[in-house]
């Protein structure tokens, strides 16, 4: 269950979304917040919403099909998709 992020900190809600999605496809927002330690918001808002080239919705018979009610939003990743980490200075980079 969340309970409360650090104030201040800093994630990468995306690549966190991306890397469990990878694994687990197919899976809701709370689902996916509750895995990875995060408000529910945050990851609707800084990831999956916010970056509709990495991350696709199904519902209604698609989420039926899947075996979950037709009302729940199910994410998945983008064919293809993967976040492009910035190179960090430290390794290398320019």
């Amino acid at each position: 269950m969340f309970v409360k992020e650090e104030e201040g900190e800093e994630r990468d809600y995306v690549l966190e979304a991306t890397e469990y999605l990878e694994k687990h496809s197919l899976q809701t927002s709370p689902e996916i917040a509750q895995a990875i330690g995060a408000s529910k918001s945050k990851v609707e808002n800084e990831a999956l919403k916010a970056r509709p080239d990495l991350f696709d919705s199904i519902t209604g018979e698609g989420a039926k099909a899947a075996g979950r009610s037709p009302r729940a939003v199910l994410w998945l990743l983008v064919s293809g998709s993967r976040p492009v980490r910035p190179v960090d200075e430290s390794e290398g980079g320019a």
